[in-house]
């Protein structure tokens, strides 16, 4: 018994919950903003953190680049402290989303 509720942990509760903290973290509603604007997204590849953040790579060492995911980049860049630039890890769209205040009426002057 004890087994069957550790593999269950593992394959079931842990990635969703892993999941859901990594999209959905803080006080952020931009990604609710989003899919309220873009309901179909949702559970496809644009309903994740890749939507506004850049992956990115870094200098391993002399000529040997690492590339990095979005959440790889980000949490590399901005931190798990978040003493980093988040800025530094935003793609285009997110720029523009910031630009135009964050708001449903941001992803339509976006498009």
């Amino acid at each position: 018994m004890r087994k069957l509720l550790f593999v269950s942990f593992l394959l079931f509760i842990l990635p969703v919950a892993s999941a859901i903290g990594a999209y959905h973290h803080g006080e952020d509603t931009d990604s609710d903003i989003v899919l309220d604007v873009y309901p179909a997204i949702e559970g496809t590849k644009l309903d994740s953190c890749a939507l506004c953040h850049s992956g990115g790579e870094y200098e391993k060492k002399a000529g040997v680049f690492v590339s990095m995911g979005s959440c790889q980049w980000c949490h590399s860049s901005f931190g798990y402290d978040e003493s980093g630039d988040i800025n530094s890890t935003m793609n285009e769209y997110e720029l523009d989303y910031q630009t135009q205040e964050k708001s449903r009426e941001a992803i339509a002057a976006i498009e």
